[in-house]
């Protein structure tokens, strides 16, 4: 006798004298949204895969928004991490490990607009 079997996400299907053995896939770990903040001293921890989530240090400004590329990937167009909505900036973790850094710097008219900068560990999983 032969069943259907409702589509699975499967890794191995064995026959063993008639019967059917179904051994599903491991699934990794989702992952993990983080909220960083600027007012911080330490650094953050992250694992590749995460989404990072930058909030705004102030209200109504338009930034300028640095950080290494092949650490953090945007998550917002291009055009938007000037002026990042209520729910700030989004960006995956690409790297597997080491630290970086997210630095925001307001755009204005003053000789020295101040810098917020946010500390990201990423540590490797094992």
């Amino acid at each position: 006798m032969c069943r259907a079997i409702a589509p699975l996400a499967v890794a191995a299907v064995a026959f063993v004298w008639g019967t059917v053995i179904v051994k599903p896939m491991v699934r990794p770990a989702a992952a993990a949204e983080i909220v960083v903040t600027f007012n911080r001293e330490q650094a953050v921890a992250v694992r590749s895969g995460d989404i990072v989530i930058a909030l705004p240090p102030m209200k109504n400004v338009r930034w300028h928004v640095s950080f290494d590329r092949a650490a953090l990937e945007p998550l917002v167009p291009a055009e938007r991490l000037q002026e990042p909505d209520e729910h700030g900036w989004r960006f995956r973790v690409t790297a597997t490990d080491g630290e970086t850094t997210l630095t925001v710097t307001p755009i204005t008219r003053g000789a020295n607009p101040p810098h917020f900068t946010a500390t990201i560990r990423i540590e490797h999983d094992a």
